[in-house]
């Protein structure tokens, strides 16, 4: 679960998000935007018993490849990185960030504002 309070922390929710159990298996895809400020964090989590290697491509709205970088997460482990962080600086751009896996694994995204108090839950949707 996710959640950003005013201050003094409790005061005010100002946003929540909860993330169902999942495990995907082949390709999927969250929207990534890094326009107008925004940044997309995307967390990635391997529930099964042996390590998983993980392709992540960056697509265009054109379907191009932007960017992309393969990790080894071991079982059990998780990651979370903002898209910025996972490939440097790139262009603002709205498009995907595709997810291949040779285990299942789980994902979702989160797209924050400039100031990193707003966001929105991006859950992953099924590439052919």
């Amino acid at each position: 679960m996710f959640a950003d309070w005013n201050n003094p922390p409790g005061e005010s929710l100002i946003a929540e998000a909860g993330v169902p159990a999942a495990s995907l298996l082949g390709k999927q895809a969250v929207f990534v935007d890094t326009q107008f400020g925004f940044n997309t964090g995307v967390a990635i989590a391997n529930p099964g018993a042996s390590s998983a290697s993980i392709t992540l491509d960056l697509v265009g709205r054109d379907g191009q490849i932007v960017a992309s970088t393969t990790q080894t997460l071991s079982a059990g482990q998780h990651v979370a990185r903002f898209t910025t962080e996972l490939f440097g600086p790139l262009a603002a751009m709205a498009g995907r960030l595709q997810i291949s896996s040779s285990t299942p694994v789980a994902a979702m995204a989160l797209r924050f504002d400039s100031k990193l108090e707003k966001f929105t839950t991006m859950f992953p949707f099924t590439v052919p």
